[in-house]
């Protein structure tokens, strides 16, 4: 996950520029550069929080229901139980649909299209 995260973080990420010292040489260009890529930026970190939160939601609404599932080859298991269980799962999986509308701005803008339409044709 962080190797994902550190490449994506790249991908998107300004280049480098060196400030407007003159008698900077090519090996100390490299080596700031080097130093520069080593350090984790506060970018990757939320990256990586946002992917360890992800992460933890989907295990959390839906690792119950699995491990319910082993259970009951063996036990019988309260309706109630099985409900909360489903309920859970479904929160989870609303809680990451929301979280990725909420962090992807190319979702949103198209989401935002498609209902400007269908409010302005319909």
């Amino acid at each position: 996950m962080f190797i994902y995260v550190r490449s994506s973080a790249h991908r998107v990420q300004p280049a480098f520029t060196v400030s407007k010292v003159t008698k900077v040489t090519n090996v100390q260009q490299q080596q700031q550069q080097q130093q520069q890529r080593s350090l984790i930026s506060r970018r990757e970190i939320s990256l990586l929080r946002q992917m360890i939160l992800m992460f933890i939601t989907f295990m959390g609404g839906w690792g119950p229901t699995y491990i319910l599932l082993f259970i009951t080859e063996y036990i019988s298991v309260n309706k109630i139980i099985r409900s909360s269980l489903e309920l859970l799962c479904i929160s989870s999986l609303l809680v990451l649909t929301i979280n990725l509308i909420i962090c992807n701005r190319d979702i949103r803008q198209h989401l935002f299209t498609k209902i400007c339409c269908c409010f302005v044709h319909g």
